[in-house]
């Protein structure tokens, strides 16, 4: 699966715009993203509430797309991700297995601002 949090819900048009055999998952956290991108061919868009970090919300997205049967441990997943917030955009790829992103949650790190502490 291809797996994105979104604010606009560009990159997950721009990415099942290429009409490719597995699903884009939009994570939201903005209920207006959820009602346009429900109407976009491929997209499947969850609402999440907003997290701390980027670590968290991936985590918490995660979890989410597991109990809606949508994904599972084993499953590989492409998660294209960036900064919160309009004008952010996607700034990384990381390709990895659900399980073991879940199970090294806690040393696990996203390439992007949000994370580092203050």
């Amino acid at each position: 699966a291809i797996v994105t949090d979104s604010y606009t819900g560009r990159t997950a048009r721009y990415v099942a715009a290429f009409r490719g055999r597995y699903p884009v998952l939009a994570i939201c956290y903005y209920e207006r993203t959820i009602r346009l991108l429900a109407l976009s061919y491929g997209v499947f868009p969850l609402y999440q509430e907003r997290t701390r970090t980027s670590r968290e919300y991936l985590f918490n997205g995660l979890n989410h797309l597991m109990e809606q049967h949508l994904i599972n441990r084993d499953d590989l997943i492409a998660y294209l991700g960036g900064g919160f917030g309009e004008g952010k955009g996607t700034t990384f790829l990381e390709i990895n297995r659900v399980g073991e992103v879940l199970d090294n949650f806690d040393h696990y790190t996203l390439p992007n601002m949000e994370d580092t502490e203050a």
